[in-house]
């Protein structure tokens, strides 16, 4: 099973950065309120999740986040670029492998792939 390892957002709250490395046991986000800790997991969990809706819903200008199952690692990334043809910003996502993946991940990956393009209109037609 592929954990979170760590993870990066750029352009939190338009001019923020916040970013993580996550340990394998416990993590535990503590802050004062109204610093970001809940935008921080909305964005995380938005991006895991491809909830495109919390997606728009959340400041950022990019997020990355890196998976680990122990021998292989992935990296998610999804940057909101603005349309002046859309009052909403389409969220571009590409999953990045730096090792070998299997055959239905590479299945999955293309699926998700086709349906992002699909939903931010990008498809060829």
């Amino acid at each position: 099973m592929f954990k979170v390892t760590s993870i990066s957002i750029t352009g939190f709250w338009q001019s923020k950065q916040a970013s993580s490395d996550f340990r394998d046991d416990v993590n535990i986000i503590i802050g004062r309120n109204g610093t970001g800790k809940t935008t921080f997991m909305n964005i995380l969990h938005a991006v895991l999740a491809v909830d495109t809706e919390a997606l728009y819903d959340n400041a950022f200008r990019s997020v990355h986040i890196t998976l680990s199952d122990g021998k292989r690692t992935r990296t998610i990334r999804a940057d909101r670029a603005e349309s002046p043809n859309s009052p909403f910003p389409p969220i571009e996502d590409l999953l990045r492998r730096s090792s070998a993946g299997t055959k239905a991940e590479r299945n999955r990956q293309r699926c998700a792939e086709e349906l992002w393009k699909k939903h931010n209109g990008s498809s060829s037609s």
